[in-house]
């Protein structure tokens, strides 16, 4: 038994008969299947968080150059490479900033 059960584990065992056949690729299928899915709804959670951090610097921008005037490239690039916490941060202190500098400053 436990010679069979290792050459079935070693991934190289052909099962022989028309039944075990069948069953096996409906198994395979079925695990595909769900694999498949799973990989999709990962791949929306992720594009949609995207698409909100993305949405979350654009807006920042828009406040900080009506706010301070036109930003430099340095600071768009900063921007929209920002974590979600950076521009929860940035957003906060640009009600009370009266610099630019001021909204990305290391201290809280």
């Amino acid at each position: 038994r436990s010679a069979l059960r290792a050459m079935v584990d070693s991934g190289k065992y052909q099962y022989q008969s028309d039944f075990a056949k069948k069953y096996v690729a409906q198994g395979l299928e079925k695990g595909l299947e769900k694999g498949l899915e799973k990989g999709r709804q990962e791949g929306r959670q992720e594009g949609r968080q995207e698409g909100r951090l993305e949405g979350e610097a654009a807006l920042l921008e828009k406040q900080l150059v009506l706010k301070f005037g036109p930003l430099s490239a340095a600071t768009k690039k900063r921007l929209h490479g920002a974590t979600e916490k950076e521009l929860e941060r940035w957003a906060g202190r640009i009600l009370t900033a009266t610099k630019l500098a001021q909204v990305f400053s290391k201290k809280p």
